[in-house]
């Protein structure tokens, strides 16, 4: 019995050591045999004891298996001066062939494992296999694969030949690590995988920590990003394990070491090529620029938080510019007394430009473009909103809105003229819209007014369908709000009958034509200031009466005040298109031309004040009237050079519009005091041309306090004025350091 034991543990011993050194001259009928020899010989024993006698069988296998590594494998791994990539590819063929061995294993010592009544046996012998393999390589992969692994990434980042392959590589030996580790994990401390992978990103810790080190301060940004893209661009060819944890981690450590740290200083004024150079070089050319913007996007796109900061650095630069378009104005405002002049294509064009400027940037540099898209107009809410000296960018906005469509109306064929969609595009950005549309329900009643005394059937027609599309392109702009009384005006006006009346003076002097007004739905339009005139033409009343028979609601306030009538002067061939308080004011000179005040004026005609003064200057800008200043009085007279044309020229002069509105609430949404106090000094120092420090802060505090009605601490005017001197507006004596001029 002794000497049969003896022999078979010799033919398990023989024949597991033939398969380790050469599995294919083990047949399978072999390693059947010598299974069914070792299940006879675990049954003869008694049950007690099968469990034991199987572990013997079991523990030749082993010991084979560790004879086999220390004599065949580990010797292989010796030489320090190996390539590492035939490293990796020795122990990638040693595992395949280790593999293929153990499944002979597998059938030899199927029966020993049977007695364990193991549920899968493959599963139980892969695990013990795998333990030993590992156990006994421990020191191979600590200090020589891992090393080699290592190596190879380094070759692969500098040899872009030798990538493809080492990329395979790689993948081969981190599906082998995980393997390895999914059957081991709960046998042996040796953490494979774990330890492999913390080689690699060890390394790739040191290594863009030294890049960090070597380049941000050496390189320009634009050469800086495309290095950081391309370390990028090789961990995808090069990181390609079956585990893309690996890879997701490398990207991590690299966003970490080469962008996170980088961040600050692409953002910093002490960087010559920052973030927002990087912006100037792009508007700057475009073609030549746009890769630098789109490396920021696609680097900082993945990380959220330093995104946002980059779309918050992006907002402050776009802020700043519209800050500095507001803060000129201001100043030309203060130094042109013009803060009623709300006419200015320029000022409002600026915006426009800067919108589309960086819009354009937008699309052709970020991919992900709604952090950018919601920076820009988070930053034209900001500046938008500003005062403009006592009044808003509404104001102006409306002015430049109806010069434009007075372009389209005229030149509908002009293409470098904004769209209604591009008109309106700012709109969008004004926070108190409400003001906004009752400013403009009456610049809208006014141009409609103007369409009617202008009797021109196709330009009206249309005119009708710009304005309307310039509604409806608010609508969709403004959500909620209610536009629909724009629409209803626009449609009243598309009714008016185009009818004259026509009266003939009894001297022939002069002749009036009266237009009906727009019969209306009143309370869709703006509201008119209610003060009725006491006309004392009796020519003009009796038309009233006739034409306010046509009128739906019979008020004669639109009659009053914004209906038109034509004088014509007999003696030359001269036709004045007039408002009816115009033309009252004008048939006061047809037998004599006095030189009236405006205080005569208003005595002579009935007319209110304010009316007399707005309708003398419509008529002085259409040289209808000469204005002369008598005893500090302003003064007008009838223009006789306009009767000095030559025979059988017609002539015809029409006014503007005055609309005498109900005054609209001055809402500033935004209170920026910087502005403010920065206008206010200017205005100051214009007058004065050089202060004390002091007195100057005094008499600040003093018109803040007066004007707006805030306290401003010293701090911040003296802030402001440090502010003017860095752009150059004032400057301090050279002597006297408190000394502020005015440059």
């Amino acid at each position: 019995m002794l000497s049969t034991q003896f022999s078979l543990f010799d033919q398990v011993d023989e024949v597991c050591t033939n398969i380790l050194e050469n599995n294919s001259l083990v047949t399978l009928k072999k390693k059947q045999e010598i299974n069914s020899k070792i299940d006879v010989y675990i049954q003869n024993h008694s049950n007690d004891q099968q469990q034991n006698e199987a572990k013997k069988f079991i523990k030749v296998a082993i010991k084979c298996i560790k004879n086999h590594i220390a004599k065949n494998i580990l010797p292989k791994f010796k030489d320090q001066y190996k390539d590492p990539i035939l490293n990796i590819e020795t122990f990638l063929s040693i595992h395949h062939t280790f593999v293929k061995s153990m499944k002979s294993y597998k059938t030899i010592l199927y029966q020993a494992a049977q007695t364990f009544q193991q549920e899968s046996i493959p599963d139980f012998y892969t695990s013990l296999f795998d333990n030993i393999f590992v156990e006994e390589l421990q020191s191979v992969f600590k200090n020589v694969l891992f090393k080699s692994v290592v190596d190879i990434i380094k070759t692969a980042c500098e040899d872009e030949q030798k990538q493809q392959k080492i990329s395979e590589l790689l993948y081969q030996f981190g599906n082998v690590m995980t393997q390895l580790q999914k059957s081991t994990e709960e046998a042996i401390e040796f953490k494979i995988e774990k330890e492999f992978k913390q080689k690699i990103f060890d390394y790739f810790e040191e290594k863009y920590q030294q890049n960090y080190n070597s380049w941000h301060l050496s390189l320009k940004t634009q050469v800086y990003l495309r290095k950081v893209y391309q370390q990028k661009e090789i961990n995808d060819r090069v990181l390609k394990f079956g585990d893309k944890t690996i890879l997701e981690q490398v990207n991590r450590i690299l966003n970490s070491h080469l962008l996170t740290y980088y961040k600050s200083y692409l953002l910093s004024e002490s960087n010559a090529d920052n973030f927002e150079h990087l912006l100037k070089e792009f508007h700057q050319e475009p073609n030549s620029y746009q890769q630098n913007l789109k490396l920021i996007g696609d680097l900082y796109g993945s990380l959220d938080d330093h995104y946002d900061q980059i779309a918050a650095n992006f907002k402050n630069i776009i802020t700043l510019e519209g800050q500095t378009i507001m803060q000129k104005k201001n100043h030309q405002i203060v130094e042109t007394n013009s803060d009623q002049n709300f006419s200015d294509p320029n000022f409002i064009g600026q915006f426009y430009s800067l919108y589309q400027k960086y819009f354009l940037l937008i699309e052709s540099c970020f991919a992900q473009k709604s952090d950018f898209i919601m920076a820009l107009n988070n930053s034209f809410e900001t500046f938008i909103n500003l005062p403009i000296g006592n009044h808003e960018f509404a104001d102006y906005l409306v002015t430049y809105i109806g010069e434009q469509i007075e372009l389209l109306r005229n030149q509908p064929k002009n293409f470098s003229i904004k769209s209604p969609e591009q008109i309106v595009k700012l709109f969008v950005f004004i926070n108190q819209k409400g003001r906004f549309l009752k400013l403009y329900k009456i610049s809208l009643a006014q141009r409609l007014i103007k369409y009617q005394r202008q009797v021109e059937t196709k330009k009206n027609k249309l005119a009708c369908q710009i304005e309307m599309s310039i509604v409806e392109e608010m609508e969709k702009k403004c959500g909620a709000q209610d536009l629909e009384s724009l629409k209803i005006m626009i449609r009243d006006f598309q009714k008016t009958e185009n009818e004259v009346t026509k009266i003939q003076e009894e001297k022939g002097l002069c002749k009036l034509q009266i237009q009906p007004p727009i019969i209306i739905n009143k309370q869709h339009w703006p509201e008119i200031d209610e003060l009725q005139l006491n006309l004392q033409s009796d020519l003009i009343t009796q038309q009233k009466e006739i034409i306010a028979k046509r009128q739906q609601q019979k008020t004669l306030i639109w009659l009053d005040l914004i209906s038109y009538v034509e004088i014509q002067c007999t003696e030359k061939a001269l036709t004045f298109n007039l408002s009816v308080p115009q033309a009252v004011i004008l048939l006061l000179y047809q037998y004599r031309n006095d030189i009236l005040d405006v205080n005569r004026i208003a005595s002579l005609t009935g007319l209110k004040e304010q009316y007399v003064i707005q309708n003398c200057k419509m008529m002085k800008d259409a040289k209808i009237l000469d204005e002369q200043i008598l005893n500090d009085q302003v003064c007008y007279q009838f223009n006789e050079n306009l009767t000095k044309q030559k025979k059988g020229k017609s002539k015809k002069i029409v006014t503007e519009t005055y609309f005498p509105q109900n005054q609209v609430e001055q809402v500033v949404s935004v209170y920026d005091k910087d502005l403010a106090i920065e206008a206010a000094i200017v205005k100051i120092m214009k007058k004065q041309k050089e202060m004390q420090f002091s007195d100057l802060v005094i008499q600040v505090q003093g018109h803040m306090k007066k004007n707006q009605n805030v306290e401003i601490p010293f701090a911040q005017i003296k802030q402001m004025i440090e502010r003017l001197q860095r752009n150059e507006y004032l400057e301090r004596d050279a002597i006297n350091m408190q000394l502020i001029k005015y440059k």
